[in-house]
């Protein structure tokens, strides 16, 4: 499957989203916003998603308070590789926690960072960004940020790697 988001999002769901391991493949070949955009949780088994786009590669919101996986981001196989362009654009972007255990993920993140008037602060790239914790038990990750001011993985709670391979490489200059 080929989807390509000339308005907004390459892919929306208003719920979860689960690719088994032989879904085979889908590719987001260029979104004006978000490449992959989902409101409850986001699970990969395995599969091959491939996602070019100016926002958020992937991004997951909370819908359900007290749902067990709201918000989270689970990568248990497959080949993930996503490219945000944008400025202030993250790779992956979870409201809840990201779990890495297994697979190969991929993410490139080159948009710079600026000053949200609105928020009054500044507001940047990330490679990774999640409003709760970082667990990685295998796998392959890597991540890099190239943008002004951009970070590699920006984790608002724990972080945890207890296996795996995490490369994290950003090498934009300051804002």
């Amino acid at each position: 499957l080929t989807i390509t988001g000339n308005a907004r999002h390459g892919y929306f769901s208003d719920e979860y989203t689960v690719l088994k391991a032989d879904c085979g493949s889908l590719t987001v070949s260029a979104a004006k916003n978000d490449g992959l955009h989902i409101n409850e949780y986001f699970r990969m088994d395995g599969g091959t998603v491939s996602v070019t786009c100016e926002g958020d590669g992937l991004d997951v919101g909370k819908k359900l308070k007290g749902s067990e996986y709201d918000g989270q981001v689970i990568i248990n196989g497959g080949s993930l590789t996503l490219n945000s362009t944008g400025d202030a654009g993250k790779g992956i972007k979870a409201e809840g926690d990201i779990t890495i255990a297994g697979g190969t993920t991929a993410v490139t993140v080159s948009g710079k960072a600026y000053y949200d008037t609105e928020k009054q602060d500044v507001t940047s790239s990330s490679a990774m960004k999640t409003d709760g914790n970082f667990n990685m038990t295998s796998g392959n990750l890597s991540l890099m940020s190239t943008g002004m001011g951009s970070k590699g993985l920006n984790v608002t709670g724990n972080i945890s790697v207890g296996g795996g391979s995490l490369t994290v490489v950003t090498t934009g200059s300051v804002y």
